[in-house]
């Protein structure tokens, strides 16, 4: 490598009023001049080849369009989106997918899902597919694939993995909206004229309501199991059936938002936007002395677990038998533990709030009660408790019919023994009237076998 001499200089300037840079150097008292202004300009000169190409284009694009329309032909697709000032395959579906993740990416809840599956979506699809071109025809036959093909088995466990491998309704549907939240995409934010409206009515499948109530039977095995793995879980269940919260305010609980006297606690609502939002929730005794035995274990939080080793919290290293906070995934782990050890493999922590909710309706019989308590904006959402509820009907109606059979086989085995007069005015009189008849039938009972016995002493 060369050494540098004193006499060697450098000079690199942006020129004034300029776009390119000016340098100079002097390498061994030779020097040589370098500008940026010729990369510029012929930087410069391409783009005004490239407009002037696209401008041309368009121009034969929109010739073609009249001569089709005044002959009665159907424009081809590429040459309408030209004449449109669309690129071709500006609206492909890979070229969207990038941009949708790019805007929305972050602020998606389940973005490791979704991110995980779009490959997949595309592949089914086709990653040049137009988006712009997309009828209900398209979409019919991108489930049509999607049944052929499978879907994705992604990492899930328990109920997720299963409803995957199965092929349920919510996995098409979840496959389906994600294509539909491409289009839309590319319709409102870059400016895609559709050649047809989607109707999702056409091909969206009708998912049925998973609303499951915990029955107590089932919770005398879950607190059975409880007791073994982690007996710290009973009173967070039995606060979350009595509250009705959901999982993260459930487990994120603090005493900040809990009232002095325990009477009701302060939570935010779910979506997007409502995280500001305060929903008051009020509880009874039960829930109360949950609260009240929870005092003085933790600082900040409610609920908390005995740590079976040093753990690390945000407030430091934690020792074993210590107290640390109750995280939601975690919360979640435990007690599916407990569930799959209990035999309720169909269960999961949202269901305590389903149970709740269905109990109230049950003992109150107001669904604008249990909106109130859930939170829901609309009772569209709460209406789906209302199902478990036409269950107890239908079972009353058994039981009634059940009870019917029953009192008219006793009233066809009293007239069988008794006139129909004596029967009507014991049926009238209630409990005394039944204790009457039954005395009359002793006594007629009492006749017969003192005349059988006279009878019998006659004849001998």
């Amino acid at each position: 490598m060369r050494k540098e001499k004193s006499e060697d200089k450098k000079n690199l300037r942006l020129r004034d009023g300029c776009r390119f840079w000016q340098a100079e150097f002097v390498i061994g008292g030779k020097t040589i001049y370098f500008s940026t202004r010729k990369t510029v300009k012929s930087e410069a000169l391409q783009a005004v080849r490239e407009r002037r190409k696209k401008e041309e284009l368009k121009l034969a694009a929109e010739t073609m369009r009249r001569l089709d329309a005044a002959a009665g032909r159907e424009t081809d697709p590429v040459v309408a989106t030209i004449a449109d000032g669309d690129e071709p395959g500006r609206f492909g579906a890979e070229r969207v997918s990038k941009k949708y993740w790019a805007v929305h990416g972050q602020f998606t809840a389940n973005k490791e899902e979704l991110a995980g599956l779009t490959p997949h979506v595309l592949d089914l699809l086709g990653r040049k597919t137009d988006l712009a071109e997309l009828d209900d025809l398209a979409m019919k036959e991108f489930k049509r694939k999607l049944i052929l093909r499978g879907p994705l088995k992604p990492r899930l466990r328990g109920k997720a993995k299963k409803d995957h491998e199965t092929l349920t309704a919510k996995t098409k549907n979840k496959y389906t909206g994600m294509v539909y939240t491409l289009w839309n995409f590319a319709k409102n934010l870059m400016h895609m004229k559709p050649r047809h409206a989607l109707d999702p009515k056409q091909w969206r499948e009708r998912e049925p309501i998973t609303t499951r109530e915990i029955g107590y039977f089932e919770e005398a095995r879950f607190y059975a199991q409880c007791r073994k793995i982690r007996p710290e879980l009973k009173d967070i269940y039995d606060f979350g059936v009595a509250s009705c919260v959901r999982r993260k305010a459930l487990c994120e609980l603090t005493w900040k938002q809990v009232a002095d006297d325990c009477r009701h606690i302060t939570v935010s609502l779910k979506g997007k936007g409502n995280e500001k939002v305060q929903h008051r929730v009020f509880l009874g005794d039960d829930a109360v002395k949950i609260l009240l035995a929870q005092k003085g274990r933790h600082k900040k939080y409610v609920f908390t677990l005995i740590a079976e080793c040093p753990t690390k919290t945000e407030d430091g290293l934690v020792p074993t038998g210590g107290r640390i906070p109750v995280k939601p995934h975690y919360f979640g782990r435990l007690m599916r533990q407990c569930f799959d050890a209990a035999g309720l493999t169909d269960l999961t922590v949202h269901h305590l709030r389903h149970t709740g909710a269905t109990r109230l309706l049950r003992y109150t019989g107001k669904l604008e009660v249990v909106r109130m308590v859930l939170g829901h904006t609309t009772d569209k959402c709460t209406k789906r408790y209302a199902a478990l509820v036409k269950e107890d009907v239908e079972n009353a109606m058994v039981f009634l019919s059940a009870m019917q059979s029953e009192a008219r086989a006793r009233v066809q085995d009293k007239l069988a023994r008794h006139s129909e007069d004596d029967v009507v005015k014991a049926l009238a009189l209630g409990d005394a009237g039944e204790r009457a008849l039954r005395k009359a039938a002793s006594e007629a009972l009492r006749r017969d076998m003192h005349a059988a016995a006279f009878a019998y002493a006659s004849a001998a």
